[in-house]
């Protein structure tokens, strides 16, 4: 039987937040074993190093006074 360690554990291994982890669980986007009220993760299933995709940043466009005021020089 392979060894299972906790989410706190797992974080520390990948090197992500435990709540960034516990959001990928929940995600399914890493597999985990819930086991009474805690999950539990497989060692094998953990890539050290893991980055969690990062969302795109909405493109907004500028607005407020000074942005006006900009717009209205020559």
């Amino acid at each position: 039987m392979e060894k299972m360690v906790s989410v706190g554990e797992a974080a520390e291994v990948v090197g992500v937040h435990p709540k960034t982890l516990g959001r990928l669980i929940r995600n399914g986007e890493v597999p985990a074993v819930r086991v009474g009220r805690q999950w539990r993760i497989r060692l094998s299933d953990l890539e050290p190093g893991y980055q969690a995709p990062r969302k795109a940043a909405a493109k907004r466009e500028p607005t407020g006074t000074f942005t006006r005021i900009a717009a209205e020089l020559p």
